[in-house]
């Protein structure tokens, strides 16, 4: 069996899920200022990617679905926004902003876009401050979570990247091939 590098934790393969991943030492040591500036430089580009899609959605273009059992644009956007926000919570970021999407049918929640972009400004604004404002060690932090158990607030934060950029490549390629279609009951 190959060597485990020093910064990656081992699981028995026989369990569900890992343990959480522990910041490679390197992280850890970065230069003091330059991991706020790494991770908001992150943030940037998630926001940058994700404008692509993000800049062409309409109130014309939000009932678009790539097939009658898939989500609308305007849902999407709207699911985009609202967890922007709530996954906040785990780091202490007060919110009032109601789940209306996850594990909800899309029911025209995403229909009014300003408020979807209101949601993701708002979104992309808290976890900027909240970059800013987090001390480099408390990066390597854990954090209890319902969906990944204990993560690291790192770990977290990459996840919330990474969710936005999926789903705005959803959006992408709904934009381009979907159509205005009525949905399939959700259940």
């Amino acid at each position: 069996m190959a060597e485990v590098p020093p910064y990656i934790v081992a699981f028995p393969p026989a369990r569900a899920k890992p343990h959480p991943v522990i910041l490679p030492r390197e992280f850890r040591q970065i230069k003091k200022g330059m991991q706020k500036e790494l991770l908001l430089d992150m943030l940037v580009q998630n926001q940058h990617t994700c404008s692509s899609a993000f800049d062409q959605i309409t109130a014309e273009k939000a009932d678009l679905r790539l097939n009658a059992g898939t989500a609308s644009v305007g849902f999407i956007y709207r699911h985009i926004g609202e967890m922007m926000n709530l996954f906040g919570l785990f780091f202490g970021l007060p919110t009032d902003v109601q789940n209306t999407t996850m594990g909800q049918a899309d029911n025209g929640q995403g229909r009014d876009i300003e408020t979807s972009r209101l949601l993701i400004e708002q979104g992309f604004a808290r976890l900027q401050d909240y970059v800013r404002n987090t001390i480099d060690t408390a990066w390597c932090d854990p954090i209890e979570t319902p969906f990944f158990g204990t993560v690291s607030r790192a770990r977290l934060f990459a996840h919330i990247l990474f969710h936005n950029s999926h789903h705005a490549g959803q959006i992408g390629l709904t934009l381009a091939k979907g159509a205005k279609l009525p949905p399939v009951p959700f259940g």
